[in-house]
């Protein structure tokens, strides 16, 4: 039996690509941002910037967390926690179905 070769692509072009010619990466934006942030004994990160919430970002969990500044549950907070997480899930930051509310009234 012959050998059988197939190519797949235009004509003349030569699909092999070492990694001398592989095309480059487009180089993102490189961006500093400070933050007043803490990381815990556990790994996860509290960010403190925000007057009203603070985050919390748990990388091994792959959670973020929202927790309210001196007790205060008014309508304001609530949807203060409800924009970030609305930001959070039109970045694709977070998926919708993933988003939990607290046994706290007016807490997510």
């Amino acid at each position: 039996m012959a050998d059988l070769k197939l190519r797949i692509g235009p004509t003349g072009t030569d699909n092999n690509i070492s990694a001398a010619n592989k095309p480059a990466e487009p180089q993102l934006p490189s961006i500093k941002v400070n933050l007043k942030a803490r990381r815990t004994l556990n790994g996860d990160i509290i960010v403190f910037d925000h007057k009203d919430i603070d985050f919390v970002i748990s990388p091994s969990k792959m959670k973020i967390m929202i927790f309210v500044k001196n007790g205060d549950f008014s309508d304001h907070v609530y949807s203060t926690q409800n924009r970030a997480f609305e930001f959070f899930t039109n970045k694709g930051i977070i998926d919708p179905s993933t988003i939990r509310g607290s046994n706290v009234y007016r807490r997510v």
